[in-house]
């Protein structure tokens, strides 16, 4: 497990735990790979593993039923998962596999809460709720183009103070350019990259956020059958993102691909194809988010391809705070999901 973290909310104060506290400011507790829970939550579904029983659980916080289900149903809709079922013969609730696979996560959670709070240990909190801080995240074509727009949705929906700066990173993908960008990071201009593996951020933070593999698009409209050849693949013309659209056949046995046009996005490269007989190799989500909304096939690639692979990068300086740590917790969840 990564390290806890602690978000207040409107200014709550730190509280001293015990397993049975009846009532708790809203503190959020956050951990690496895990969404933003406010504890209360767990304490709330520890309680109804224990006991099985929403009026027991009801009793030892002090409050309504009708408060327990609110609380519980949260829990559902961030798990997507019903989490306790009604046994009318015990005439408990029961936990599901998927509240089963909580429980350990939870109960640890819960206790390092009790021995780092209980015992009046400082804690850094972030009141993520009502914080307006800025944040400047500087990013490849890829990241844009799968989780960004849900990072942001989630921003909109639970920190609406919160501003973020996007920053597409230098279609010049040239040394030059990724060390200047590996500086912006270094001097606090960005607070995050989101970028493929690079040897110029090695002396960062990384967290790899995601893997991915490339598929060929092409207009539905196009003569291929349900596989594309690689003597169609090679005659073809082709369109590639000049963020790195070229990256999965660079360094591969590969012949170089016959590019008639270059655009600066993801986007503009599957409105092309879907319009034009022109081909492209491009991300298998970026490619599935578009196959409903616009006409186009997607194929296997014929050819050897390169890993790819989404990476955060970020500063170890001291100035890496716990409202970057926050941003760092929400992007992991939101890319993961």
């Amino acid at each position: 497990m990564g390290v806890l973290c602690i978000f207040l909310v409107n200014g709550a104060t730190l509280p001293c735990v015990n397993q049975n506290t009846s009532v708790l400011p809203q503190v959020i507790v956050s951990v690496m790979t895990e969404p933003t829970i406010d504890i209360k939550l767990i304490l709330i579904f520890i309680s109804m593993l224990e006991t099985g029983s929403q009026s027991d659980v009801a009793d030892a916080f002090g409050v309504s039923q009708p408060a327990i289900h609110k609380a519980l149903k949260k829990l559902k809709m961030i798990y997507n998962d019903e989490l306790f079922t009604y046994n009318h013969k015990l005439t408990i609730f029961t936990p599901t596999q998927k509240a089963f696979a909580l429980a350990p996560k939870f109960i640890e959670i819960r206790d390092i809460f009790n021995s780092t709070l209980g015992k009046g240990k400082e804690c850094e909190v972030f009141d993520y709720v009502s914080a307006s801080n800025h944040f400047s995240i500087a990013m490849n074509g890829y990241a844009f183009s799968t989780k960004f727009n849900r990072f942001m949705d989630y921003i909109y929906n639970t920190s609406p103070g919160i501003k973020i700066l996007a920053k597409f990173l230098e279609q010049d993908r040239t040394e030059r350019a990724l060390i200047g960008s590996a500086a912006k990071l270094d001097s606090g201009e960005f607070d995050l990259i989101l970028d493929q593996h690079n040897v110029h951020y090695k002396n960062f933070d990384a967290e790899k956020l995601k893997t991915d593999e490339w598929v060929v698009i092409s207009a539905q409209s196009n003569s291929f059958n349900d596989d594309i050849s690689k003597d169609d693949f090679l005659n073809a013309k082709h369109v590639v993102c000049t963020t790195g659209g070229d990256d999965c056949y660079r360094g591969t046995k590969n012949p170089k691909l016959d590019v008639a046009l270059e655009v600066p996005s993801y986007t503009n490269v599957i409105e092309t194809v879907a319009q034009t007989q022109y081909i492209a190799t491009i991300p298998k989500e970026v490619a599935l988010s578009y196959v409903k909304r616009l006409k186009i096939n997607v194929y296997k690639c014929p050819f050897e391809t390169n890993s790819l692979e989404l990476f955060m990068y970020s500063s170890k300086k001291p100035v890496n705070t716990v409202a970057q740590q926050w941003l760092k917790q929400t992007i992991i969840y939101t890319f993961n999901s």
